[in-house]
């Protein structure tokens, strides 16, 4: 695949980059995805630690001593001691143990949610910074469009003052505008360049060795289905009416309420208690703190354990060393171990009760995501409706815009219209330009911001 190439290019290799492979690689390279990775499989081997535990335990214990007198009981002349002991220890019920295995697995489970949920951060952030420099670009040649317009104005105002036909005012005002619109064009360029950055950072490289461009610099918001079905939807109400009509607003009114019902509020509240992470980690801490009560519980319980024993002596308790390690006498001997506290004064009882008061402190939180979970995609589907509404209207506008300047072109070339009626014109359709361009990535980020809040990753209908 194509991303996967451009993980060992150089820094060039990340202009002309789809959405899709910037996604792409922000998920295999973004420094908070793979910090969550590791931390997942740091979850992973705990699990797997917590169930060795259970596992034979299998000791060997060799001792050697130089000692000063002979050993009177085998009345032989070394001054020397050897004993090994090869021990194995086997557990044989353990409720404590047992409980500590499913909460580990729990644990893997939580930070399988974690990783998910900076998945679907990088996601989003990625989708709508790509927009986002894609807007720039509309805005800077936008700028640079219309500072050629009014310097091809300045200059045919000079030439006019130069035969009588205008006057150092006129020329003046176009160098004022001309100045104006310069400013715009470096904001829009600085901009530009601080949102390049950000995503060179977002896809896990350093800004100062990394370069990034589009390979889609258009605010297509017809290519997702949602939206185009939306847009088509909103566009027959609204070509019923007219932006200046004084039933916009009740035109607007119905529209929405068509568009998004409470049953379409329903359908995104469901979606998000079926794939948003932070209520899938919610239920899981929910379970974590349950195990947790449990495993204070099981501290009434006692541990079993299978001893087995094979060395220079049949039991730990019978010290019998040898002259030399090649003449230990090796006996073995079975047996098993009972730990059992019968009372430890307040300890487990309280233990259990602060572990009770945890789960409930717990349940609050998760009741507390399900909430915001809710109102977050509630606001997300109002922001829509607003952009929707926005993107409609701007798109009227932007060309009734451009009809007004080419209107006030051709007067002015007569000298129907001052100059500045004319830079009226230009302003506005700037404006108008930058609205209609605004309205679509306001639509674009309302539909992430959407995907985002419902969890659902899978964006690209």
């Amino acid at each position: 695949m194509k991303w996967v190439a451009l993980l060992f290019c150089l820094p060039v290799c990340l202009a002309a980059m789809s959405l899709q492979e910037a996604e792409q690689m922000a998920l295999a390279n973004n420094t908070e995805v793979k910090a969550a990775e590791e931390l997942l499989e740091m979850a992973r081997q705990g699990r797997m630690e917590t169930i060795s535990r259970w596992l034979p335990k299998l000791t060997i214990n060799s001792q050697g001593y130089a000692i000063q007198k002979n050993i009177p009981l085998l009345k032989l002349n070394k001054h020397s001691a050897f004993m090994t002991q090869l021990n194995l220890t086997q557990t044989l019920f353990s409720s404590e143990l047992f409980h500590q295995i499913k909460y580990s697995s729990l644990m893997v489970d939580q930070f399988s949610k974690l990783l998910e949920a900076a998945r679907n951060d990088v996601l989003f952030q990625t989708r709508a910074l790509y927009y986002l420099i894609a807007l720039d670009i509309k805005k800077l040649k936008t700028a640079q469009e219309n500072i050629d317009l009014l310097q091809f104005l300045t200059d045919r105002m000079e030439k006019r003052r130069e035969i009588g036909e205008s006057t150092i005012y006129h020329v003046n005002q176009a160098r004022v505008a001309t100045a104006n619109i310069s400013d715009t064009y470096f904001m829009a360029e600085k901009n530009l360049r601080n949102h390049r950055d950000q995503m060179v950072q977002l896809l896990g490289f350093l800004p100062s060795e990394t370069t990034f461009e589009l390979s889609q610099e258009e605010l297509d918001v017809e290519q997702f289905a949602m939206l185009k079905d939306k847009v088509e939807k909103a566009q027959e109400v609204f070509e019923e009416g007219s932006i200046i009509k004084s039933t916009f607003v009740e035109l607007e009114k119905k529209i929405m309420t068509k568009l998004f019902s409470e049953g379409e509020f329903h359908k995104w509240n469901l979606m998000a208690e079926d794939f948003r992470p932070d209520l899938q980690l919610s239920r899981t801490r929910m379970q974590l703190a349950k195990e947790n009560v449990r495993i204070k519980k099981s501290e009434y319980w006692p541990t079993i354990s299978l001893l087995g024993n094979y060395g220079g002596a049949p039991t730990p308790y019978f010290f019998q060393p040898s002259t030399d390690f090649t003449n230990q006498q090796f006996n073995w001997g079975f047996g098993f171990s009972l730990n059992w506290t019968i009372f430890d004064g307040t300890g487990r009882s309280r233990r259990i009760k602060k572990a009770q008061a945890e789960a409930r402190a717990v349940a609050q939180n998760a009741k507390h995501s399900t909430q915001t979970a809710e109102t977050e995609v509630r606001d997300q589907l109002y922001q829509m409706e607003e952009a929707l509404a926005k993107y409609l209207s701007s798109s009227s506008n932007f060309k009734l815009a451009k009809e007004t300047l080419e209107q006030a072109k051709s007067q002015l070339e007569i000298g129907y219209i001052t100059i500045y009626d004319y830079l009226i014109s230009v302003d506005g359709h700037i404006r108008a330009k930058t609205a209609h361009d605004e309205g679509k990535y306001g639509l674009l980020a309302s539909y992430f911001g959407l995907l985002h809040a419902t969890g659902k990753e899978s964006a690209h209908e």
